[in-house]
């Protein structure tokens, strides 16, 4: 799932509008937009503010294999302990 679209339904099942998780990360709520809707990549400072205001890792919101939704640590946990190999 992409970035953007991870933030929409993060946003959506927090019952968070749009202009109060902009706000909160300091980014006017046409700038959210236009990341929720793949057409902006957030930078760093922001997507950082986004993945706190949301309860979630960084980690989580790039990582497009991660699963949708949000399973919090474990997911890379579980991942660690089946010694799988990324890149196979």
């Amino acid at each position: 799932m992409q970035t953007g679209r991870k933030i929409l339904n993060l946003r959506c099942d927090r019952k968070v509008s749009q202009q109060d998780l902009a706000k909160a990360c300091h980014i006017t709520p046409s700038a959210l937009s236009k990341i929720e809707a793949g057409i902006n990549s957030p930078r760093a400072n922001v997507i950082w503010r986004i993945a706190k205001n949301l309860a979630v890792t960084v980690e989580y919101l790039l990582d497009e294999s991660m699963p949708y939704p949000y399973a919090g640590y474990s997911y890379r946990q579980d991942f660690l302990a089946n010694d799988v190999d990324p890149g196979s």
